[in-house]
C-alpha cells in the first residue's frame, strides 16, 4: 500500500484545538432542526422526527463514539476533519486516507496535502495510496483489509480526487458519506462551485449524500442552501466547506441511530460539473458584462481570469459591472461623468477607475496581477500606462485596447 505515517499522540490535542478554533470559529456542535431552505439554512431529507439531532440522538447510541475513516486531500476538506477532530467525545477518527504528497513550486519540492498535514500534526495514522483503480488492486485490497480490521461506523470522503472503489465505500457499518458542493443532482462532478458561478446560478449549496460506485449519484441525507449573487470562488468554498462539515457532524449520529432517511436524486435532473481548463476563463470582449464578471468570480490559480490590456498580460482578481456614478465620490477637480459608449475592445481611465468595453457595457478592474508582478488595484496598473493618463474623465486620444489573452 501507499506510505503509511503516524505521529506521537502528546501533539493531538494543542494541534486540534488550534486547527478547529482557525476552522470553524463560535459554531463548533450547532445543531441542525428540520426546516425550510431559504438562504444559509440548512434542510434534512427526512423531517418526519420533530425533535433537534445532534447531541440528543447521541443519547440513543448510549453515548458510543462513532469511529470514522476520513477520505480527503483538499482545502475543502479541512473543516470536515476539524470538526471531527474538535468533537473527541463524539467522534474518534482512526484513520485518514489522503493522495501522496505532489511536487509543488519552482523547487518541484514534495509537498503533503492540507488534510494530511493535519492527520499527522493531530497523531492520526495516515495512509497515502498511490491508487485504488485499476492497475492498483494491491493499494486497493490492503487499505479496504486495513479498513476492515478498524470495523468503523463511517467512511466519509470529502475532495479525495479519485473514484473509491465499492471494496472502499461499503467497509464501513453504515457506509460512506460525502461532502458534495452542490445542490445535488445539480452539478455533480468534479467543479461544482464554479461551474454554479459560471452558469449564473442563483443559488447552490452543500450536501451529505451517501456514496455509490457513480458518480456522486448517491441519495442525499441533508443540505445547505446559499445565494450565489457575486460571490468569489473562494469564500462561496469555504462558506459550503464550512457548513458542509457542520452538517456532518449532525447527521453522522442522527444516521447511526436511524432517524434519518436519505432520498434518491432525480436522475432527469443531473448536470454534470466538468473540471475547468487552464485557459478557460479568459475575459472576451464578444462576451457580455455578466459573463465576464462571472468568469472572474470563478477563477482560482489553476484556471484564472486573464486578459490583454493595452498590450500587457493580466490576471483580474476582482471585477464589476461600472457604473455611471463611482462608489466614491471623484475628486473635486474631475467632474462626475457619464461613461461614454462601450466599443467592444476598448480601454478607458474614467473618475481613476480602469474599465475595459464589453459586448453590453463597462467592466470595471478593481484588482489585477499584472506578469510576474504583485496584484495592485486597476488605477495602479493604469499609472502605469500614459496613454491612459488624462486631466479629466475622458477616453484616451490614442485609444488603447485590450483582448484575449491567448
Amino acid at each position: 500500500m501507499g506510505t503509511a505515517r503516524e505521529m506521537p499522540t502528546n501533539a493531538q490535542a494543542t494541534a486540534i484545538a488550534g486547527l478547529t478554533r482557525n476552522l470553524l470559529p463560535d459554531q463548533q456542535g450547532e445543531r441542525l432542526r428540520p426546516g425550510g431552505c431559504s438562504d444559509g439554512s440548512f434542510a434534512l431529507a427526512d423531517t418526519s422526527r420533530g425533535h433537534e439531532l445532534g447531541h440528543e440522538l447521541g443519547h440513543e447510541l448510549g453515548h458510543e463514539i462513532l469511529r470514522v475513516v476520513f477520505i480527503g486531500t483538499s482545502e475543502f476538506s479541512l473543516p470536515a476533519l476539524a470538526a471531527l477532530l474538535g468533537a473527541p467525545d463524539r467522534f474518534e477518527v482512526v484513520l485518514v486516507v489522503s493522495r501522496p504528497d505532489a511536487r509543488s513550486g519552482r523547487g518541484q519540492k514534495l509537498v503533503a496535502s492540507q488534510v494530511s498535514a493535519l492527520a499527522l500534526e493531530a497523531g492520526i495514522p495516515l495512509e497515502q495510496p498511490a491508487g485504488l483503480g485499476s492497475g492498483s488492486e494491491r493499494h486497493r485490497d490492503e487499505l479496504a483489509a486495513r479498513i476492515k480490521q478498524l470495523d468503523p461506523h463511517f467512511g466519509v470522503v470529502v475532495n479525495y480526487g479519485l473514484l473509491l472503489p465499492a471494496e472502499i465505500i461499503d467497509t464501513p457499518r453504515f457506509g460512506t458519506l460525502n461532502i458534495h458542493g452542490s445542490l445535488l443532482p445539480r452539478w455533480r462532478g468534479a467543479a461544482p462551485i464554479q461551474r454554479a458561478i459560471l452558469a449564473g446560478d442563483a443559488e447552490t449549496g452543500v450536501c451529505i449524500q451517501q456514496v455509490r460506485p457513480q458518480l456522486d449519484a448517491g441519495p442525499v441525507y441533508a443540505s445547505y442552501r446559499t445565494t450565489v449573487g457575486d460571490k468569489y470562488f473562494a469564500g462561496l468554498s469555504t462558506e459550503l466547506a464550512e457548513n458542509g462539515a457542520r452538517l456532518l457532524v449532525n447527521c453522522l449520529p442522527a444516521i447511526a441511530a436511524g432517524g434519518l432517511q436519505a432520498q434518491e436524486q432525480d436522475e432527469s435532473l443531473a448536470t454534470y460539473a466538468e473540471k475547468l481548463a487552464p485557459n478557460e476563463l479568459g475575459l472576451d470582449p464578444a462576451a457580455s458584462v455578466a459573463e465576464n464578471c462571472r468568469r472572474v468570480c470563478a477563477a482560482d490559480s489553476r484556471a484564472p481570469a486573464r486578459a490583454v490590456v493595452a498590450g500587457r498580460r493580466l490576471r483580474v482578481l476582482r471585477v464589476r459591472e461600472a457604473e455611471d456614478t463611482p462608489a466614491a465620490a471623484p475628486p473635486a477637480s474631475v467632474a462626475p461623468a457619464v461613461l461614454p459608449a462601450a466599443v467592444p475592445g476598448s480601454v478607458a481611465f474614467v473618475n481613476k477607475r480602469l474599465l475595459l468595453a464589453a459586448q453590453d457595457g463597462w467592466l470595471e478592474l478593481q484588482e489585477v496581477a499584472p506578469e510576474s508582478k504583485h496584484p495592485m488595484t486597476g488605477a495602479a496598473f493604469a499609472a502605469g500606462l500614459p496613454a491612459l493618463q488624462k486631466p479629466t474623465a475622458t477616453l484616451p486620444s490614442q485609444p488603447q485596447e485590450w483582448s484575449v489573452w491567448r
